[in-house]
């Protein structure tokens, strides 16, 4: 697989407030290791509400299924 970076920033809406937050997604795949991470404010996140992984979860598996 070649070397690919992608980003996506997303409004989630926070169930506990019902007001939306925005998240950045990105994926660094370099050659057979792939560096999945979620961004808050601009600042990486080591851990996440269940809501924000979810949504994470299912961009990250469309972007693995890409060539």
């Amino acid at each position: 697989m070649q070397d690919q970076s992608f980003r996506n920033e997303l409004s989630i809406v926070d169930p506990a407030t019902g007001y939306p937050e925005w998240w950045t997604f990105g994926m660094d795949i370099m050659d057979d290791m792939i560096d999945m991470h979620i961004t808050y404010g601009g600042i990486r996140q080591d851990s996440v509400p269940l809501h924000v992984a979810k949504e994470a979860a299912k961009q990250w598996a469309t972007w693995i299924q890409e060539p």
